[in-house]
Parts: C-alpha cells; structure tokens; sequence
C-alpha cells in the first residue's frame, strides 16, 4: 500500500514540474537572435550565454550586420527574454522592439530579466550608418506581464513614444497579485542623441 501511495505522490510531482520545465526551457534559451531591417538595413541582436545556462544572468547582446561586423552592445550581462510590441508605429525587428529614428538611427527595446519581479526595459540608441551605439538607458521600469509573454505596449507620442510600465505597487493589501502592479504611460524621447524618460502626465 505504501508502495502506492509512494508511486502516486512521485507522479503528481512530476505532472506539476512539467509545465515549469517546459516553460523555463522555451523561454530562456542560452542563445537566441532577433532579426531587424530598417530601411533596407538588415542586422541581427544575438543574444548568448557564455556559461550555457542563461538563469546565470551572463547574456553578452551583440550587433552583426549583413556583412558580418560585430558590435558587442555595453549593456549589463543579464537574461535578457523575447518580447515583441504591440504597437502603432512599425516595429522593423521581431522578437524585440525596434523603431526607425532619423539621422540613420534606431532605438532598440529590451526586456530584461528582472526575477523575481517584472522583467526590466532597457533601451539602445544605435547609428546604423557608423555601426557605432550612441546611448543606452536600463532599468527605465517594470514591464507588467501576468504570464511573461505579454507584449510591449508602445504608441507614438510627438516627438517620442509611450509605453506601458508599472509605476506603483500597491503595498499592505491581503495579497501579493498582480493586480497591486499599477500601470501608468512612461514617455521616451531622444534628445541631443540622449534617450529621455518620464512619466506622461510630467510631460509639458
């Protein structure tokens, strides 16, 4: 009888630790790409883990154009995940967000691995004519995603863009849901090739 109760206890958890390991097994690959074509300027962002084990937070970010040049892009080694944006502006890459500046330049959205909180928006500003970064800006804010695969959401704004980020969580309340992560618009600019950010309603 105990030899029972044994094999069904070893059953169950194996039934509930199959949907994480599969989960954790596609979303964090240790090496992914995301393409990118801006006015017929085709690239990829590599994104690899040296230790092939991504949860160690080690993913070095790498630009190779078309011809194969390589620019490792200085931003903090970290998990970075795959999200895409929904969007009224076009987005000219997949897996990632990426809009057409001007002057040859683009701005590159990165959701960084953030646990066991929301994932990170990081942001880089990069001309595509001298292959050069011009500026980069992490931890902007939270990215709310209930079931971390939830797109950015991104709308065109004047002279910039605005998105979704959690601005407050809601402390002393009778739960730890998400529904004390309160969202608000975060307002994204470039100015004197500086990426810019504050909240919407401080936007004169």
């Amino acid at each position: 009888m105990g030899e029972i109760v044994n094999s069904r206890v070893i059953l169950i958890i194996l039934i509930l630790s199959f949907p994480f390991s599969a989960f954790g097994n596609d979303h964090f690959p240790p090496k992914w790409k995301a393409s990118c074509n801006c006015d017929g300027v085709a690239f990829d962002l590599s994104f690899s883990s040296p230790s092939g084990d991504p949860m160690e937070d080690d993913m070095i970010v790498k630009f190779i154009s078309s011809n194969g040049t390589e620019l490792t892009i200085p931003i903090k080694p970290a998990l970075y995940s795959k999200r895409s944006v929904v969007s009224d502006e076009e987005n000219v890459c997949d897996s990632i967000g990426g809009f057409k500046l001007k002057n040859d330049r683009i701005l590159l959205w990165l959701s960084r691995n953030d646990r066991p909180r929301w994932d990170q928006l990081s942001l880089v500003l990069i001309d595509l004519k001298k292959l050069k970064v011009i500026d980069i800006k992490e931890d902007i804010g939270p990215i709310k995603d209930v079931g971390r695969r939830e797109r950015m959401a991104i709308r065109k704004k004047g002279d910039g863009y605005e998105i979704r980020l959690e601005r407050e969580w809601l402390n002393n309340t009778d739960t730890d849901s998400p529904e004390n992560s309160i969202e608000d618009w975060m307002y994204i600019q470039t100015i004197n090739n500086k990426i810019m950010n504050r909240w919407s309603n401080n936007v004169q």
